[in-house]
């Protein structure tokens, strides 16, 4: 073909209209534009096509508006509401009669949609269609809290107003001064997994001796809170170290898996005089090597106090065990232990995700030993990355305001603070975050509350009333800090 011939040109149809709903906003404006241009009752020639291509709908359309113009300007009322949304069939269930059912059934009878649909006596896909289409109800997911005492209230109270030193600013403290340890089991499988498989793929078989005793391996982790020193650029990320309880034996006997006389490793029963010793030998020291040195005054001056929180449980040691008091004067350091609250899971910073984390990046790795097991925990934690666990401190200090605003109860909701979209605003987590009104408020009275009682001490014990001070008001946060508004 002759490249100076040109192609024929394929002539284009015309596209046919499509005519648009015209809200009730753009309906009201149609009409006024056929006001504007009427003269004593009558439209001029051509301004319903045009007004009809402007607004993309029909020369119907614009009539009927028009028509209903007229019998406003009679009437001297202008309605331009439709049936569009009052036409069809009528609903055959009543939204409001069928929540306040639901409300009325008891848990255990709307767990799932079809035992949910059965208690109400409706079709299980029209219970569905309805939560899905038209908001009958949500789904929500319980999980059970600790029982606590009314001591355990007021000693989670407690706690929690330490964080809080200024109850009129309301800002909890960032929690710089504290390292959390915990200790967690990690399994080598699990009992229950997902795997992705193509079509023409044999699904994989699992098999063990018995789901009741899968091997396992509790670990002890100590992490602190991530902090960037701006003066220098140093940043510490708050990883201290993640130690298994394991020991070496000797096999007693051949097997097909080893000769006798091979080291194994096997798991270790934890013990108060256990935990002394990863306290004394392990993370104490860890904390000394990798503590930020820009927290303390100086090099030669270290006494600036490291608090170790842990929960308290029996076969932890007691915060004052003289081998312990002593470990944490070691080199000029001031590291002491510290027990949170009974019952309170929630106010250790490993238990609000971090521990998740490493369970998830851990099942991502071939283990098939406790030695392979090891590894994989290891390189979890040198994995994650240190702004989950900054998140995580983030988290706790709005869990710290929401038991003071409970009133040291465990009765609330875990608070999602949209820290995704505060790292697209900010570029960083906020140091530090403020209160609620409501638990201002509670902290005020708290810290009132104190002062009664110490004035009541002071005055059973001296006779006579001591002065007030005047209450000091130091800022909690710098130029370059952000605080976050729970």
């Amino acid at each position: 073909m002759d490249d100076n011939v040109d192609a024929p040109v394929r002539a284009e149809l015309p596209k046919r209209r499509k005519y648009n709903y015209l809200p009730l906003s753009e309906r009201y404006r149609l009409a006024g534009q056929l006001m504007l241009h009427s003269k004593d009752g009558r439209l001029p020639k051509g301004i319903v096509s045009f007004l009809a291509s402007d607004f993309n709908v029909g020369r119907a359309t614009v009539y009927r508006i028009w028509k209903k113009v007229l019998n406003g300007l009679i009437t001297g009322r202008l309605d331009l509401t439709t049936n569009k949304n009052k036409c069809g069939r009528k609903p055959h269930y009543n939204m409001e009669i069928l929540q306040s059912k639901i409300v009325a059934l008891p848990p255990w009878k709307r767990m799932t949609v079809r035992r949910s649909a059965g208690s109400l006596g409706i079709p299980r896909s029209t219970f569905q269609f309805m939560v899905k289409n038209k908001g009958l109800a949500m789904r929500h997911s319980n999980t059970t809290k600790p029982l606590l005492t009314e001591k355990n209230k007021e000693d989670r109270l407690k706690f929690a107003m330490d964080f809080v030193p200024d109850e009129r600013t309301g800002v909890v403290k960032p929690i710089f001064d504290c390292a959390h340890i915990d200790e967690k089991h990690f399994l080598i499988f699990k009992e229950k997994a997902s795997y992705y498989l193509v079509p023409d793929e044999e699904a994989m078989i699992r098999r063990c001796k018995s789901k009741r005793f899968v091997t396992k391996v509790m670990f002890l982790c100590c992490v602190a809170r991530p902090r960037l020193n701006r003066s220098t650029g140093e940043y510490f990320d708050g990883k201290i170290g993640i130690y298994p309880f394991v020991h070496k034996v000797e096999a007693k006997r051949n097997s097909k898996n080893r000769e006798k006389g091979t080291l194994e490793t096997k798991p270790d029963n934890v013990t108060r005089d256990v935990s002394r010793v990863f306290l004394r030998d392990k993370v104490f020291p860890d904390i000394r090597a990798k503590w930020p040195r820009w927290y303390f005054a100086s090099q030669r001056d270290k006494s600036r106090k490291i608090v170790v929180q842990q929960d308290n449980a029996r076969p932890h040691c007691l915060p004052n065990d003289p081998e312990i008091v002593a470990a944490g004067t070691v080199g000029g350091y001031n590291i002491v232990l510290n027990n949170q609250p009974a019952n309170s899971p929630d106010l250790n910073v490993l238990d609000l995700g971090i521990f998740n984390a490493i369970d998830k990046l851990q099942q991502s790795m071939d283990r098939q030993t406790v030695d392979e097991l090891f590894d994989a925990v290891v390189a979890s934690l040198n994995l994650l990355s240190a702004e989950t666990i900054e998140r995580s401190f983030m988290t706790l200090q709005a869990v710290i305001g929401e038991v003071v605003a409970s009133d040291g109860d465990n009765s609330y909701r875990m608070p999602h603070l949209r820290k995704s979209i505060i790292m697209k605003v900010f570029g960083e987590i906020p140091e530090y975050v403020r209160l609620k009104p409501t638990a201002m408020e509670r902290a005020r009275v708290f810290r009132q509350q104190e002062r009664a009682r110490l004035r009541a001490i002071y005055l059973e014990l001296f006779g006579e009333e001591e002065d007030e001070p005047e209450w000091l008001f130091q800022p909690v946060f710098g130029p370059v800090a952000k605080v976050y508004q729970l």
